[in-house]
């Protein structure tokens, strides 16, 4: 839309590239764990970060779309660019390596760290652009439960270990 920052833009591809990566890594990390509890995890989790993708695509193609979007103040934009560039991705091909390969320890501390920085700059978006808190609470919530959960497999695996 003319007029309007690119930065949108940018913020939505982040926010869906996060969320594929979730779910690739719990997919992989499903498949590559005999442990039923943490297949059983993987499973709904990867289902959830799907549709968490799904939720930013549809809202970046509706806000696209819709001619009442008014161009982003540029001190907001500014804050969303350094919110977006502090944002470390995990490479893709490392997390599948590490969700078949590794040992299973270490995968589930990647996916702690995972959960806490997709948490951290969802609540920064949240912060600077309230009115996507209809968008981004929930998924905020599912995060948090995601990490608990992955924070109480991981101290059932250390002591059966």
């Amino acid at each position: 839309m003319a007029g309007e920052s690119p930065i949108g833009e940018e913020i939505w591809a982040l926010a869906i590239s996060m969320e594929q990566i979730g779910k690739d890594f719990y997919e992989a990390l499903a498949l590559g764990s005999d442990d039923p509890q943490v297949c059983r995890f993987c499973v709904t989790a990867a289902k959830d970060e799907a549709r968490h993708r799904e939720s930013f695509a549809l809202m970046r193609s509706r806000l696209s779309e819709s001619h009442r979007v008014r161009p982003l103040d540029e001190r907001v934009v500014a804050e969303l660019q350094a919110l977006a560039k502090q944002q470390i991705q995990p490479d893709p091909a490392v997390v599948r390596k590490v969700a078949l390969g590794g040992k299973l320890d270490d995968a589930l501390k990647m996916a702690s760290n995972m959960e806490k920085d997709a948490i951290g700059f969802y609540q920064g978006l949240l912060a600077r652009l309230p009115n996507l808190s209809p968008l981004l609470t929930p998924i905020i919530a599912e995060e948090q439960s995601h990490l608990r959960s992955l924070l109480a497999l991981g101290a059932a695996l250390s002591h059966t270990s």
